[in-house]
């Protein structure tokens, strides 16, 4: 579940296992957890003892003096632990139970000891209602990672002709990692063949802290421009333009957003479906400590909470990236002695080795670039591109379909309104 080419993570130190000793204590509707019902005296009040003397008398009794009980602040988190989430919400909001969605996740699932992925069936699905916002369209997850989990992540898929092979074709990819390049969150699709998209990142202090807290939300709602990603956060975040991010007023209030990550592929047809899977620790495909519990899952309609044109601020706007259909990136080739005859060989090499795929006119057009080190390999159409992908994988490991360049997504784009133009033209 990693994006090609491979990230390589770096070690980044192990922080202290988070325990309950190390967890600062969750006040949760106006309460202490595990506290006795009745209210806790203040730094101010005062306690009056009892006379429990049994002698009476007619003197007039000496008044005791009173104590002042003052509460014991509490301990300093242990060194290394991460610090911890700011004052409570009312989660029950922030999850959305109502008429209009569904809880499909009630108990919690750990991804250290459960046997298999967790993978739910999104119900209500509706292609034109969502981008209406009209049918289920928002996804809300509580959950809990401690603070020496290294990552965690979850998988948005469509149908796919192998029921086994459903997330091999990932709409949306969401995978925060605590320890790689100081913490980041990366966004990303599979286009199938474990052909990975261009991910968009963003550094993990950007957004409310995920790691380390005793309970996070995160909301994922799907768009007409796109998924919209929002995180449980703080009333304010500085003055680097994140307090304009926070969604005031309404189901979202108290989320900030995250990312806009723009649709890469259709969504699934009508009577399709739409699927959510978390992985386990064992499916990890590079090892690492996945660990998170998911405490509670929804899935229902609510009115769209970011504007249709966020600010630039929100990472992932306005940067979509489309893959090429028919056009491959290859790195990790052994530049050699970086001569233009050494290219020219290197070049002709693999003209020979893709030719099959090639067109019959036009052939295989190979473009060599950072000194021999990738290149563009264009191809015949996406069949024989994605036959390519398969057969040549085992000769070039580093190779993904290409992104479109800027030239030609606004190519595409003004072709498409072209085409939509003449369409209602013809329909008057």
């Amino acid at each position: 579940w990693d994006e090609s080419p491979p990230f390589t993570v770096g070690d980044g130190g192990e922080s202290p296992p988070f325990t309950a000793d190390s967890m600062a204590m969750d006040v949760d509707e106006g309460g202490i957890e595990g506290a006795s019902s009745a209210p806790a005296p203040s730094a101010t009040d005062t306690i009056t003892p009892t006379d429990t003397s049994s002698t009476t008398t007619t003197m007039a009794a000496i008044p005791k003096k009173k104590k002042t009980v003052k509460k014991k602040p509490p301990p300093p988190p242990p060194l290394g632990s991460l610090p911890q989430a700011s004052a409570p919400v009312d989660r029950n909001a922030l999850l959305f139970p109502s008429q209009s969605g569904d809880m499909v996740v009630k108990e919690d699932w750990n991804s250290m000891t459960a046997r298999e992925p967790l993978t739910l069936k999104l119900g209500d699905y509706n292609s034109d209602g969502i981008l209406k916002a009209t049918s289920s369209n928002t996804l809300a997850i509580e959950f809990t990672t401690p603070g020496n989990s290294s990552r965690f992540c979850l998988s948005i898929a469509g149908d796919n002709k192998d029921k086994n092979k459903i997330f091999d074709h990932t709409l949306l990819h969401v995978n925060p990692r605590q320890f790689w390049k100081g913490g980041m969150m990366l966004l990303n699709d599979c286009q199938g063949f474990n052909v990975w998209g261009k991910a968009v990142t963003a550094n993990l202090e950007m957004f409310p802290i995920v790691f380390g807290v005793k309970k996070a939300v995160m909301v994922v709602q799907i768009r007409e421009e796109g998924f919209d990603l929002f995180l449980q956060g703080r009333e304010k975040w500085g003055d680097d333009g994140r307090e304009s991010r926070m969604v005031k007023g309404g189901d979202g209030d108290g989320l900030m957003h995250c990312f806009r990550f723009e649709h890469r592929s259709k969504l699934p047809f009508e009577g399709n479906n739409l699927w959510l899977q978390f992985l386990t620790k064992a499916d990890d495909k590079i090892g690492e400590s996945q660990n998170w519990t998911v405490h509670r899952v929804w899935w229902g309609q609510k009115d769209l909470l970011a504007d249709v044109h966020p600010d630039g601020s929100v990472p992932g706007v306005n940067v979509q990236q489309q893959l090429h259909p028919h056009k491959l990136y290859i790195s990790g080739l052994d530049k050699g002695d970086g001569s233009a005859s050494y290219l020219e060989r290197q070049q002709a090499i693999i003209e020979r080795e893709f030719q099959k795929y090639g067109d019959r006119q036009t052939g295989v057009i190979v473009s060599m670039r950072g000194l021999g080190s990738y290149a563009f390999v264009t191809l015949a159409n996406e069949e024989m591109t994605n036959l390519a992908l398969v057969e040549m994988r085992g000769k070039y490991q580093r190779m993904t379909r290409a992104n479109k360049t800027q030239r030609e997504v606004i190519e595409d784009r003004e072709r498409k309104e072209k085409e939509e133009e003449l369409m209602r033209e013809s329909s008057w």
